[in-house]
């Protein structure tokens, strides 16, 4: 599992295993977004996050996510974000099997 999120200019990996880099978890309130930044422990599976003590769900910003080292990368929408899991400092993407689960948030895409 590899995720990316936006860093600048660029799009950093985020291996599906704990390395204490920045992820920024999204908070809205009305139209103004803050980001918070806690240190990536990688992948959970959703009945682990459930059980986790003192767990709360949050969006994470990732760009995009790759299942596997071979498959295609996915890219998220503007309103689409990864499912994250903050215990402590620490915040992990949550998975149901191998697939991270996706949350839409905001405004419904214009077509």
């Amino acid at each position: 599992m590899m995720f990316k999120r936006r860093v600048n200019a660029v799009f950093k990996d985020f291996p599906g295993y704990r390395t204490g880099d920045l992820v920024g978890i999204q908070s809205r309130h009305e139209e103004q977004v803050d980001e918070n930044l806690k240190r990536w422990a990688g992948v959970v599976d959703r009945r682990i996050a459930k059980a986790l003590p003192g767990a709360r769900q949050v969006p994470l910003d990732f760009a995009a996510y790759r299942p596997e080292e071979l498959s295609r990368t996915v890219w998220l929408s503007e309103n689409e974000h990864v499912v994250g899991c903050v215990v402590e400092d620490w915040v992990v993407a949550v998975l149901d099997g191998s697939i991270p689960l996706i949350k839409k948030i905001g405004r419904p895409e214009k077509l």
